[in-house]
C-alpha cells in the first residue's frame, strides 16, 4: 500500500509526525489517509472544515485558526490521535521558533 499523505501537507510536518509516531510505537507508514489527516490537521467548527496544523497561529497562548480567527482547542484526549496531534503541533512550533 502506498503512503497515504494528504497532498497539501507540509513535508516538515510529516517528518515530525513520523518521529513522534516512532517514539509512541506507532508505524506512521501503515496509517490510512483518514488517520494521517487526524494527525496532521485540525478541525475548526467555525469554518466547518479541516486545515493543516501549520495553519494555526499562537497568540497569547491561544491557538487561532488563520482562516476565521477563531480560537481552536487541540484536545489531548479528543480521539485516538488527539495526544499525538498536540505533540506534533508543539514539536513543529518548537522547530519554527528555533529557526
Amino acid at each position: 500500500m502506498a503512503q497515504q499523505i494528504p497532498s497539501n501537507c507540509d513535508p516538515s510536518l510529516v517528518e515530525i509526525a513520523k518521529q513522534v509516531c516512532s517514539k509512541e510505537g506507532l508505524d506512521f507508514e501503515s496509517l490510512t489517509l483518514h488517520q494521517t489527516r487526524g494527525l496532521l490537521y485540525y478541525w475548526c467548527s467555525t469554518c466547518a472544515g479541516t486545515h493543516p496544523l501549520t495553519d494555526l497561529i499562537i497568540s497569547r497562548k491561544k491557538k487561532i485558526c488563520t482562516h476565521c480567527n477563531t480560537s481552536i482547542k487541540l484536545y489531548a484526549t479528543s480521539n485516538k490521535f488527539g495526544k499525538l496531534r498536540r505533540t506534533i503541533f508543539f514539536a513543529h512550533l518548537d522547530r519554527m521558533v528555533k529557526r
